[in-house]
C-alpha cells in the first residue's frame, strides 16, 4: 500500500509536536519569518556549498524516515572552517513507496548549489534555521556576477547577504563565532 505524507497517526504527531516544542526557542518555526541578523544569531555554522549526495532511510526502529544531504563545502562563514564535506540529518524523506514530509523542511537536489544556516541542535532532525527560512539557492546569472540567493522569503546578493552576515558577528565574541 502506498503513503504520501505523514506514515500513521503516531509519526504525525511525532513530528507536529517535534515542530512544536522545538519552536520554544524560535529557530524551528516554519511559519515565521527571519531576518538575516536572526538567521545569523540562530546559526551555529552558515555554510555555502554544493549538494553531493541525498539519501533517505529508515530509522533504527523502523518509525521515522531520515535523509542524509552531503554538501562539499565551498565556504563557511559562521562555526567552521576548511573544506569538504558536511553533513545534515533531516526529518522526513522517501523510501520505497512510503514518505514523510514535513510542512517547512526544505527539500535538496545533489547539484544544487546552497548557503545554510544551521542550527546548534542538529541532532533533532530540524538542522536548519527556521525550516526553509534558512535554506537559500545560490543562483548564478548572465546579469551579475554577484550571485542570487533566493530563500523562501527573501532574495539578495551574496555580497548583501555576507555584509549582513559580517555586521551581526562583529557584535558578537570571536568564540561566539568559531
Amino acid at each position: 500500500m502506498s503513503s504520501r505524507g505523514c506514515l500513521g497517526s503516531a509519526a504525525c504527531l511525532a513530528a507536529a509536536l517535534a515542530v512544536v516544542f522545538t519552536c520554544a526557542p524560535a529557530a524551528a518555526c516554519p511559519n515565521r519569518q527571519f531576518t538575516i541578523a536572526e538567521l545569523t544569531r540562530h546559526a551555529a555554522v552558515i555554510v555555502e556549498g554544493r549538494v553531493t549526495a541525498v539519501s533517505s532511510a529508515w530509522s533504527a526502529d523502523k518509525s521515522q524516515i531520515h535523509t542524509r544531504v552531503t554538501i562539499d563545502v565551498n565556504a563557511y562563514h559562521k562555526g567552521r572552517s576548511g573544506k569538504g564535506p558536511f553533513e545534515l540529518s533531516l526529518l522526513g524523506g522517501s523510501v520505497d513507496d512510503v514518505s514523510l514530509f514535513i510542512v517547512g523542511q526544505p527539500e535538496f537536489q545533489i547539484g544544487d548549489e546552497v548557503f545554510l544556516f544551521v542550527a546548534s541542535r542538529s541532532d533533532t532532525g530540524f538542522p536548519i534555521v527556521g525550516l526553509s527560512e534558512g535554506y537559500f539557492r545560490v543562483e548564478k546569472d548572465q546579469t551579475s556576477s554577484d550571485p542570487l540567493l533566493r530563500g523562501r522569503s527573501q532574495a539578495l546578493r551574496r555580497s548583501q547577504m555576507l555584509a549582513a552576515i559580517e555586521q551581526v558577528l562583529a557584535t558578537v565574541p570571536s568564540t561566539v563565532r568559531n
